[in-house]
Order: structure tokens, then sequence, then C-alpha cells
């Protein structure tokens, strides 16, 4: 069925099958019927204030059990989802992930203190703490996914890269696994289950589903990266239901369904495309009458609005699309960086495919490309990642010239994620991790740079740069997302916090100059383009509908 999840974080089954979802930046949960159906989406304001919700489980008598990660508390639901009870933790400042229970004692991870809390149930109260911020065995960075055992805690201790057991009466830690590429190492997992003498880990980065024994002897694994059946996108949490693994596949804004009986894996609840509501979009152009393409990345697809947000078209049948780019022609056509088949597309704006460009140089395929440019002249400028490299197209799409950022930089493992132009034919890229601005002339050669992570050091990333007016804007990650540096680098302005409000994003991806005079801040993991005018006052943003769709979703209810 058709739902718009923004990052769904854990899912719990009850007694009758009934699925619940938290979803983490809505600050609600999303009630499912056993074969996906939607019977209802809970506000915030209908579960106690509920704000950025991480984790979930089911008690003995059936309440519904809920971590209440922004405001430091447990919240204890009924079966109708009415509030009978908080553990309120919030004294000890935590950021609460996952749940388990034991009996009468419930288990919390806490994330920002490395620990993982023992709280009796009858009275809320804490009884003890295991872990504690360290790399030694038994103690933690980062846990997340937790299950009892039989005698044992495991813990997925993400940051370390390990799976933690303790016993829960001598209070014994062991280390299991380790940092590695799979088959019985890890990257970052972030939850562990049991189903029949089995253990499934959720090997987060390597995008796999791990199976042990009990003593963490390596069985087998499935999945691996992509949006397909089987595949996964940063899985965030699993949950077991009778013999049955559930996966919150956090990125492809899914619940999965494993039987490890069949071997079987389908889709419970999965995205639907809804004209109008974005899904990670990375990229956007403007025509000259300032309507928006947005190059709408898990939607697969380019949706066109109106100024005013207005949705005025969708163009399908594009693979994971980074960006676009607008012809002069009237109506334009539309270049598309397609990361998903590693290709430039050209396309009418009926979607017609007319032209597809996979090799640069002889013998060079473009790998990962990440973004596009054109200059005055209409000559193209794409962002080839996996290359390390600017590939220079002519207007009709015949290979100019390679531009080898690995060696312009001196930084062989440099990502190029971001490419812009001038008036003057100047080319701007930027090295994504060290956080520096590369300005070129025309034919590639280096004319200056400017090294954004000396003068900041609070910066993390560099994902995208805009040049207008001798100002360089920068999305950035770090305290702020929004850096307005001048050319000699004094910073003009910064803001944006983390968040989904007025001033906030959640990692934006390139900032879009509009001819009124309007930015337009492509903010990818809030699945909407935020609109400011031209002294950066909060105008709106367009894409984002998750309240209406939900409506559309459920009729009304």
């Amino acid at each position: 069925m058709s739902v718009v999840f923004r990052r769904p974080t854990a899912v719990a089954v009850s007694s009758d099958s009934r699925l619940y979802v938290a979803d983490r930046d809505s600050n609600g949960l999303f009630l499912f019927e056993p074969d996906g159906n939607l019977l209802r989406f809970y506000s915030s304001a209908e579960l106690g204030g509920l704000k950025r919700p991480r984790g979930l489980c089911f008690d003995n008598s059936g309440r519904l059990l809920v971590s209440d990660s922004g405001n430091g508390r447990i919240l204890i639901f009924d079966d109708a989802l009415r509030l009978t009870a908080r553990i309120d933790l919030s004294r000890h400042r935590p950021l609460l992930d996952s749940l388990a229970l034991a009996d009468r004692t419930l288990f919390c991870s806490d994330l920002n203190h490395h620990v993982i809390y023992a709280i009796d149930l009858r009275d809320g109260a804490v009884k003890h703490t295991l872990g504690g911020v360290g790399s030694v065995t038994g103690r933690l960075r980062s846990p997340r996914g937790i299950c009892v055992v039989g005698d044992r805690l495991i813990v997925a201790d993400r940051d370390n890269d390990r799976i933690c057991a303790f016993d829960l009466n001598s209070g014994k830690a062991q280390s299991f696994l380790g940092f590695g590429r799979g088959e019985g190492f890890v990257r970052k997992p972030t939850d562990v289950k049991f189903i029949e003498n089995q253990l499934y880990v959720n090997d987060s980065n390597n995008y796999l589903i791990q199976v042990y024994t009990l003593e963490f002897e390596f069985l087998s694994q499935f999945g691996g990266k992509g949006a397909a059946l089987g595949k996964f996108d940063l899985a965030s949490t699993l949950s077991v239901h009778q013999t049955a693994l559930y996966i919150c596949d956090r990125n492809n804004d899914r619940i999965l369904r494993y039987r490890p009986e069949h071997a079987a894996i389908e889709a419970l609840v999965a995205p639907g495309f809804i004209p109008g509501v974005l899904r990670r979009p990375c990229g956007a152009a403007v025509d000259q009458h300032d309507r928006i393409y947005v190059a709408d990345r898990d939607n697969d697809c380019l949706q066109v609005f109106t100024p005013d947000g207005r949705i005025l078209d969708t163009i399908r049948e594009v693979s994971r699309p980074a960006a676009v780019a607008l012809t002069t022609d009237t109506p334009p056509m539309h270049w598309v960086v397609e990361r998903g088949r590693h290709q430039l597309s050209l396309l009418r704006p009926s979607g017609e495919r007319i032209q597809t460009i996979r090799s640069a140089a002889r013998g060079v395929c473009l790998t990962h490309p990440h973004d596009i440019a054109m200059d005055s002249l209409g000559r193209l400028i794409i962002a080839d990642s996996g290359n390390r490299a600017l590939q220079q197209f002519s207007r009709v799409g015949e290979h100019l010239a390679t531009i080898d950022m690995a060696k312009v930089s001196s930084n062989p493992s440099i990502q190029i994620r971001s490419v812009c132009t001038a008036p003057d034919g100047s080319i701007y890229t930027a090295d994504f991790d060290r956080g520096v601005v590369y300005c070129l002339y025309p034919n590639g050669a280096s004319r200056w740079l400017l090294d954004l992570k000396n003068r900041f050091p609070e910066i993390n990333v560099l994902r995208g740069v805009t040049v207008h007016e001798n100002r360089i804007i920068a999305c950035v990650r770090g305290p702020h997302f929004i850096y307005i540096i001048s050319f000699d680098g004094q910073l003009i302005k910064k803001f944006g916090t983390r968040g989904n409000g007025v001033d906030q994003f959640r990692n934006p991806a390139k900032v879009i100059r509009m001819h009124c005079g309007n930015h337009l801040v492509v903010d990818k993991e809030n699945d909407r383009l935020v609109v400011y005018d031209d002294a950066w006052t909060y105008r709106g943003h367009l894409g984002n509908r998750l309240q209406s769709s939900l409506a559309a979703e459920s009729g009304g209810k």
C-alpha cells in the first residue's frame, strides 16, 4: 500500500499481528492491519506529546512501550493507545533508543551516555546500568538494538562495530564479531534479535542481515544495498513476531517481513508515489518562469512545481535522479543525472528519452554521478564522484574533457558531490570530506581554493556549493547547515539547526537561485524544498505534505 513515512525507526507487532510503526520525524505512530493496510496515524498530541520515538516493544500484558527520545521518557499505552503511565528519565539527559523486556525488568539503551538502563517496571526505578563509554569489553559506544536471550542481554554496540553480551546474573561481558564487510564481520550494527536458536544481526552499514548461532558462529547473510525487494538501505531496527522477522528498512521507507523457514522476504508496507510529495530530493533547477524541476531521488522521477508550490507535472522512469539541468529550448528539455544507472540522460518535457550517456573519456564510465551544472554556452559539467573527476560535455552531449580532481586537489580519495558555474565561465566544486571549495578556469586549471574546514572547524562535511555575486552559499553538516561566505573567506551569515521547522534542515543538498531573487534550499532528508527571499527570510516550503497525504490514504479517518 502507499504510505508516506519520514524515516520509520522501529516496528512492533501485537498479539493480533497488527503493526505499530514509530516514525521519528513526524513524532507519531502508524497503526497497520496484518496485511499492511493503514488503520490510523496517531499524532504527537494524541500520544502525550511524543517526540522523536525510537524504540517500541510490548510487555506480557499487551501494553505498548515507546521510547520518547525527544522528552527523555518511556511512555506506556494500553491496547487502544491510551497513555496509562510514564517512566521519566529526563533528569539523566538521555537519548533513549531501543527497548527489551525480561520478566518485570525493562532494558533501555541511552545513546548519550552509552549505557543500558535496567528499569523495574513496577515502579519505574532504575535498578542499575550496564556499559558506559569505552571500547574495552563491557564498555559501549552508541548501544543500539538490544534483546534478552535466556540469561544474557545482547547489545548491538554500533560505534565499536561489534556485538556485546552481558550475563544478567554475574554482569560479566563478552564481545563478538568486529569490523569488516560481512560474513562474520560488521559495520555499525544497529540491532540484534533471536528466532528459534538463531541470532539475526542488522549489519547496517553493510546493508545486510547476518545470521549466527547463539555462540556467534556465522551461518549466513542476506540483503545488500538497494531498493529492490530483498535489498536494504540503512535498515534501522528489527522486530520478531512468532517466527517472522520484521525489518524497518529506513531509507527505503518501508517495513519488510522475512520468514526464515522459507527464506522469503516481502514488503508489508511500502511507499507509493503521491504527486506533489517528495522523497529525498537531491537537486533542482528553475526555468525562465521560475517553474521548479526537482530531482526526486527516491520516487524515481522529476516533479515540476509552480513557484508557489502547486504540482504541475511528473516525469517518471528515471533511476534515482540526483540532479537536473534545463536547456534553453522552449519548453526546456531536461538533462538528468541518474545515479541508479550511472548515466546522464536528455529528456523531452514529455519524458521521452532522447539521449543517454554512460561513458566519458574512452574506457571511462560515469560512476556515481552526483551533480550537474550548465555554463553560459550550454556546456555541461558533471560531478563524477566515483571517478573523482568533473566531466565536461558539449550542449549536444559530446565528451569534451575530464578534469581530474584527485590531481587538482592532491587528494587521491576526494569525493566530488557538487558543481556549479559562474557567468565568467569559472567552475566551482568542493571536497565533500575535507571541506575545501575549488575555483577552476573553464579549461579545468586551478584558479584558487578556500579551505572552509580550516576557517570553520565545526563543519563536518561540505555537501553542496552555489556561487552568486561573489558569495559562496555552502550546504554543510555541523551545528548549522547553511554558510554564506565571501570569496576571501569572511563569514557573512550562517543559520539552520537540525529539525523540520522554520530555519531548520536535515542534510540539505544544494541551494538554487531563482530568477525572482528567491533561494531554494533542497532539504533532502526533510523531503522538501524551502523558499527564502533575497534577505534569507523564510517564505515557505513545498513538497512535504505528510498530514494531507495520510488523510488521503486513510480515507480521512
